[in-house]
C-alpha cells in the first residue's frame, strides 16, 4: 500500500497572520508501517518548489520568512517501495510588520533648549511646557528606536501637543531627520485651530528616516516665536507590506 496522503498541514490551509517564524507540520505515516520519507515543496508561487528531500520529519523549519506574504506547499512521500503520495497545495498568509511607541514627554526627550518647564507648572507631569516669550524659543528632540527598516512601508511621527501664543501666523513646528542626507526635514506645522491634535506621514522614501544598524527615528518639536507649547506625548508608528496605518488622536 502507499503512503497515508499526507494530511492536516500546521499552519492549516488558508491561515493568516501567522508568525514569520513559523514552522510547518503534517501529518503522514503507511498503513503497513513501513518507513516514509517526505519531500517538502514551499515558496512564494504556486506550484512551489522543492527545498527538502527524503527527510523522515514531519516537520520543517523554512527560516526566517518575510512580513505579509503568501506562502504555498505541499508534501510528497514515499515509502521504502518507491510507492509515493502526494498532498493538496496548502497555504498560509504571515503578519503585517508593526511597530509602535508613545512617550510621555517629560523624561524622555534626548535634547531640550531654550526656556522650558519640566513638567509644566500649571499643567503638571507629564507635561512639558516650551516657552518662547522674550527668547529665540524653545525646543525638544526625542528618539525611537527598534523600527524594522527592511520591511516598513508607512512611517508616521508626531505629537499630542498644543500651541497657545497669540501669534497666529505660525505654530510648533515639526522636524524628523533623514538619515541619508544627514539633514533635519521639516514635516510641518501645526494648526492653533486644531488644539491637541497633530500627525503627519513622512512621505515617500520612509527608510532614509530609519537607522540602518539601530532602526532609529529622531522626532524635533520648536516652538514657534512667540509662543507658549505644551506637549504631553510624542509617537512613532510603522506599518508594512502594504497595510496603510491610520492614526486618531483625540484628548478629553
Amino acid at each position: 500500500n502507499a503512503p497515508n496522503v499526507p494530511s492536516n498541514p500546521s499552519p492549516s490551509n488558508g491561515a493568516t497572520d501567522q508568525s514569520i517564524d513559523v514552522d510547518i507540520s503534517w501529518t503522514g505515516g503507511d498503513p503497513d508501517g513501513d518507513p516514509v520519507t517526505y519531500d517538502v515543496y514551499f515558496g512564494t508561487t504556486s506550484p512551489p518548489t522543492l527545498v527538502s528531500d527524503n527527510q523522515s520529519s514531519t516537520t520543517y523549519n523554512p527560516g526566517t520568512l518575510g512580513y505579509h506574504v503568501k506562502y504555498y506547499w505541499r508534501i510528497v512521500a514515499e515509502d521504502n517501495h518507491n510507492s509515493q503520495t502526494e498532498s493538496s497545495i496548502w497555504n498560509f498568509t504571515t503578519e503585517s510588520a508593526s511597530w509602535s511607541e508613545f512617550k510621555d514627554a517629560s523624561g524622555t526627550y534626548y535634547d531640550i533648549t531654550g526656556n522650558y518647564y519640566d513638567p509644566d507648572p500649571v499643567n503638571g507631569y507629564p507635561w512639558i511646557a516650551l516657552s518662547s516669550y522674550g527668547s529665540y524659543g524653545a525646543a525638544a528632540s526625542w528618539a525611537f528606536y527598534g523600527l524594522e527598516k527592511a520591511v516598513v512601508e508607512t512611517l508616521v511621527v508626531g505629537a499630542w501637543s498644543y500651541d497657545d501664543g497669540w501669534d497666529v501666523t505660525g505654530g510648533e513646528e515639526y522636524w524628523v531627520y533623514n538619515h541619508t542626507a544627514s539633514q533635519w526635514v521639516y514635516l510641518g506645522t501645526s494648526d492653533k485651530t486644531n488644539g491637541w491634535h497633530l500627525f503627519g506621514e513622512t512621505g515617500s522614501n520612509v527608510k532614509n528616516y530609519i537607522g540602518d544598524s539601530d532602526g532609529a527615528v529622531f522626532l524635533h518639536l520648536n516652538s514657534g516665536y512667540t509662543d507658549h507649547s505644551y506637549i504631553k506625548q510624542v509617537f512613532c508608528e510603522e506599518r508594512g507590506a502594504g497595510t496603510r496605518l491610520k492614526i486618531s488622536l483625540q484628548i478629553e
